[in-house]
């Protein structure tokens, strides 16, 4: 997986994978630990993109946690400006 990190007002997140997942878990978490949204989702081999509905999101940096099974865990930063 690659990471950027960018403001983002309430579009989408696009990541890249070198395998396939199936029933992977994406998380909303803010920087405090607090969980906002989580989700089930299939991650396709190559570049996947994920729309993240922000519009209810405070001012803040906030982290996409993808859990790819139980040997691959990856974090993306986002940043959301009012």
């Amino acid at each position: 997986m690659y990471n950027k990190v960018k403001p983002v007002s309430s579009e989408s997140q696009s990541f890249k994978s070198d395998s396939e997942y199936s029933n992977s878990n994406l998380k909303i978490i803010d920087l405090l630990g607090s969980e906002i949204h989580s989700e089930s989702i299939n991650i396709a081999k190559g570049t996947n993109r994920k729309t993240i509905h922000t519009n209810n999101l405070s001012t803040r940096i906030y982290l996409i946690q993808l859990n790819l099974g139980y040997k691959h865990f990856v974090s993306k930063k986002f940043i959301i400006v009012r």
